[in-house]
């Protein structure tokens, strides 16, 4: 066995054991894809490989991000929510484009960050018909969410927004989870046991996911100043946009909705 690194990604345990059992993905007969993603650079955190090679290989690919991430620095004089979510959304623009993707096939649902609508109420049954349409119209067979572990509300409630999507897409659809901070659980290989893993080598992408997180600033400096509880990535966080092969987990029957 290869000595192990000094420093390594967040789950690092929990990812090897996910690489140990989990079957290559195969993006050639995958048809096409949708994203959703909690907050600007979850998009580059949990799937930046992903997204770098559906582009390479021409396979369509939208992203739809729930909110801006305009609650990750409240309290910040010179930077109200407005203005975060302006500077978030830019520099999701700006990643996208190092790994190649189109600002056309780009969508913000504009949920409030860190207030997710209930599942089933108005708000929530509006993005998710929008989002089916938005499937039926361009052939998308695949909805890649964030993990339905995850501790962040965001987080949990992409993976219902997806969930219920494929569940109106009569069969049509798979829906595949990566993880952004399910790699921080503990416990994670326990929870993961039950579930289907599919993995992606990414080793090609690893330059621009590394400068596709770079653009996402005001999560990895001290840009925005003055907040009550200022949000920054730790450099262990940052490591998983460049570590391959990149892990998505499938739901088994019993799990499925």
């Amino acid at each position: 066995m290869g000595r192990r690194p000094m420093v390594v990604a967040a789950g690092y345990d929990a990812w090897r054991s996910l690489c140990a059992r989990a079957d290559p993905l195969d993006l050639s007969r995958s048809g096409a894809w949708l994203i959703l993603a909690p907050h600007p650079d979850d998009e580059t955190l949990g799937l930046g490989g992903l997204l770098a090679k559906l582009v390479d290989q021409a396979i369509p690919v939208w992203i739809a991000y729930l909110t801006s991430g305009e609650a990750s620095h409240v309290g910040a004089a010179q930077w109200p929510a407005g203005r975060i979510a302006r500077a978030r959304r830019a520099e999701a623009q700006l990643a996208l484009g190092k790994l190649g993707h189109s600002a056309s096939r780009t969508r913000f649902l504009n949920w409030r960050d860190g207030k997710p609508p209930m599942v089933g109420s108005l708000r929530f049954r509006r993005s998710c018909a929008d989002l089916l349409a938005l499937c039926r119209r361009h052939d998308i067979r695949n909805i890649a969410t964030t993990w339905r572990g995850e501790a962040h509300c965001d987080h949990r409630a992409a993976y219902e927004l997806g969930n219920a999507v494929v569940s109106r897409s009569e069969g049509r659809m798979r829906h595949l989870q990566y993880l952004v901070w399910g790699w921080t659980d503990p416990a994670l290989k326990e929870k993961a046991a039950s579930f289907e893993v599919e993995s992606l080598d990414t080793r090609a992408c690893a330059e621009r996911c590394r400068a596709a997180i770079a653009c996402h600033r005001t999560q990895l400096t001290s840009l925005i100043r003055g907040a009550r509880d200022a949000f920054r990535l730790t450099p262990d966080m940052v490591a998983i946009a460049s570590r391959s092969p990149l892990i998505l987990l499938r739901e088994g029957e019993r799990h499925a909705a």
